[in-house]
């Protein structure tokens, strides 16, 4: 069938039965096309409109020690949990007067926890105060049993223009079954950002700085009191 104009009518996938009391039907034009072109344009104006997100991982700075062998007759260490303060949803800035600001379209590539854990789990291991050191994801036995909180992972700004970066971590061994607590830990470690540098990444460069001392300090604490408990 074609249209007064000559050119063929449009089909449809839809049928429906003859009837003799139905009149001329009526055509309109597909919409669909349209209407695709107008969302794949407006995703393309928002996609250019969109700033670029920067995701920085904070990485072990520290050089690797030799590790001691461990004695066979060692606990096993099960790093059962590490808990990040609740502020600490990104990369935070603590300002003057307790503020804390949080970068918007700079974040960390990894979660505060995960990068704690990969500081952590090699130093434990390299320490030979442990037969095994197991991860928080590791469901084996283990005698005792070390819980990390991180308190501050961030970037504290001075009235002067300087900013500090700190890191604090906090943690508690106790024996696994009995959960008898044997000794808590605290690990502070504040390094200076470089003078006159206030790019983001300068700043993380300070900051991995810092965790990496504070994982040292903790590593060694834990190490040093598994020694002392003996097999």
């Amino acid at each position: 069938m074609r249209s007064p104009s000559g050119a063929p009518a449009p089909r449809s996938d839809l049928q429906t039965s003859p009837s003799a009391s139905a009149g001329p039907a009526r055509r309109r034009a597909p919409a669909a096309p349209a209407l695709l072109s107008l969302l794949l344009l407006a995703g393309a104006c928002s996609s250019a409109e969109s700033p670029e997100i920067h995701r920085y991982l904070v990485r072990d700075r520290a050089a690797e020690a030799r590790a001691v062998p461990p004695n066979p007759k060692a606990p096993t260490l099960h790093v059962a949990k590490v808990d990040v303060a609740g502020h600490l949803e990104g990369i935070a800035i603590l300002r003057d007067g307790g503020v804390v600001d949080t970068l918007v379209y700079h974040r960390f590539a990894a979660p505060v926890a995960e990068m704690v854990a990969r500081m952590l789990l090699p130093r434990l291991e390299r320490s030979g105060a442990f037969r095994a050191v197991l991860g928080p994801e590791s469901l084996a036995d283990a005698a005792l049993s070390l819980r990390v909180d991180v308190g501050r992972f961030e970037l504290e700004e001075h009235s002067d223009g300087s900013t500090v970066a700190v890191v604090v971590l906090d943690a508690e061994l106790y024996r696994r079954g009995s959960r008898e607590v044997l000794e808590t830990f605290r690990a502070t470690a504040a390094t200076p950002a470089r003078a006159g540098r206030t790019e983001v990444k300068d700043l993380v460069l300070a900051l991995e700085d810092a965790a990496s001392s504070a994982a040292d300090t903790l590593a060694a604490a834990v190490a040093a009191r598994a020694f002392a408990i003996g097999p």
